[in-house]
């Protein structure tokens, strides 16, 4: 099984090098994200997310290969989530990516979508996502999401 994932892991890497001779996106670039969908929270409420009432979220890419998750746009060290995700270009101006972060606690984020740029600067973002007490412990949520204006 672990050299099965050496072999993927290596396989997307050749990939990555391959479909990508040049930077995509500039080092730290950061997004606020505004997210629609449901929310499902303990003793099955749930709630729908508009735009007037999602919990705000940053995200920060560092390179084609890791994005970062917080709820706040400083990033401070402890306050974000490392994502390794893939991004291949779809157009000249279109990049794809998907990644998923899990950590110790159960807590999960699983996020694909599109990245639209221009000169290596990233113009916008859209996709969908599902997280598990991200924001709010005992909560589930699916939905899109797209970049914002800050």
């Amino acid at each position: 099984m672990q050299r099965l994932k050496i072999y993927f892991l290596v396989v997307t890497l050749v990939l990555v090098a391959v479909c990508l001779p040049f930077s995509m996106v500039s080092a730290d670039t950061i997004l606020k994200i505004e997210a629609t969908g449901m929310q499902y929270m303990d003793h099955y409420r749930s709630v729908k997310v508009t735009a007037k009432n999602n919990v705000d979220f940053w995200i920060r890419f560092g390179s084609e290969l890791e994005m970062d998750l917080s709820l706040t746009s400083f990033f401070f060290p402890g306050t974000y989530v490392t994502i390794p995700i893939t991004m291949y270009l779809v157009k000249a101006n279109l990049a794809s990516f998907c990644g998923c972060a899990f950590v110790d606690d159960g807590t999960y984020f699983s996020i694909q979508g599109l990245v639209k740029y221009k000169d290596s600067t990233i113009k916008s973002v859209s996709g969908t996502y599902i997280q598990n007490g991200i924001g709010t412990s005992g909560t589930f949520s699916s939905g899109k999401f797209k970049s914002v204006s800050k």
